[in-house]
């Protein structure tokens, strides 16, 4: 069974922390949680909306939610949502909560306003120190903010993603912390004034859905073909199985509808993604479903 690791992570915020990466860039408060589950379990790991974490020889403090992100090794993603439903595949998967503690500094339109900006890697589960974005509204603060991972706000900024980083993963999308920041597409919104912490995230391939159903290894008999019982035979060899009317085309539609109505409450960029992959299911199911209707009309 893949063995599944979830995380709550902090980003510790700093005015300077990317090259060289601050000595701490997050915190863990809690243990991981380890489990194995089975090929096409479902998860569903709750994200509270506040994370508590304790400084050493400080007081508690209350960190934000920013984003999940999802790996299996070779690919990633990442959303924005709180609500996040996966379907386990084949390869292990680690699932992070990341939340964000920000530095302290100066208040809004002080001489230290400024917004935080760093980029992540969804295949490596980490944060990366690689160049990611040129200032398009004052070029000659680009240099210092893919140093330092900052960009001061005493005047409006835009800023913008590259396309592409070193470790071959494209630009997927920024994750914003609340303090006035803007995205749309590739390119963050700074207004004068405004702060906090804006993250580009970058995925190579999205993570890897189930293999089909097992149920498409069988050879079909009898009535199974025309809402009937029957029984099948597994290709690989095995005694027959009996199975009642329509019953794996029927489990197959009902598991990708479930997932298809589940995504709903996702992001859109990730519900998007996962019910395009439910909806080719359901399309193809139907087609099997008619097929089958057809040859038993056909008496064969």
């Amino acid at each position: 069974m893949p063995h599944v690791s979830t995380h709550y992570r902090i980003y510790l915020g700093a005015a300077h922390h990317r090259r060289p990466r601050n000595s701490q860039a997050w915190a863990e408060p809690d243990p991981s949680e380890e489990v194995d589950v089975l090929p096409g379990g479902v998860l569903t790991p709750f994200a509270p909306q506040t994370l508590a974490y304790t400084p050493l020889g400080g007081t508690t403090v209350e960190a934000g939610f920013l984003f999940w992100s999802l790996s299996d090794g070779l690919g990633g993603r990442t959303q924005a949502s709180r609500a996040l439903t996966e379907t386990v595949g084949s390869s292990p998967l680690t699932l992070i909560a990341w939340y964000y503690l920000p530095p302290g500094g100066g208040g809004p339109g002080g001489p230290g306003t400024a917004v935080l900006i760093d980029a992540y890697s969804a295949q490596r589960s980490d944060f990366v120190d690689d160049d990611f974005v040129t200032v398009t509204s004052n070029p000659s603060l680009s240099l210092a903010a893919n140093l330092d991972g900052s960009v001061p706000t005493l005047v409006a900024e835009s800023v913008q993603a590259y396309g592409h980083i070193p470790t071959g993963e494209g630009f997927d999308l920024w994750v914003t912390s609340p303090g006035g920041t803007s995205a749309a597409g590739d390119v963050l919104t700074a207004p004068a004034g405004s702060e906090g912490l804006a993250i580009a995230t970058y995925r190579h391939t999205a993570v890897q859905p189930p293999k089909r159903a097992p149920e498409q290894g069988w050879i079909i008999l009898f009535g199974i073909t025309n809402d009937g019982s029957g029984i099948q035979i597994p290709i690989s060899g095995g005694p027959p199985v009996p199975v009642g009317p329509w019953g794996p085309l029927v489990a197959r539609m009902l598991a990708a509808m479930g997932v298809h109505a589940g995504a709903a409450s996702l992001s859109k960029e990730g519900a998007a993604r996962i019910q395009e992959v439910a909806s080719a299911e359901i399309a193809e199911v139907a087609q099997e479903i008619t097929r089958a209707a057809q040859k038993g009309f056909r008496g064969g």
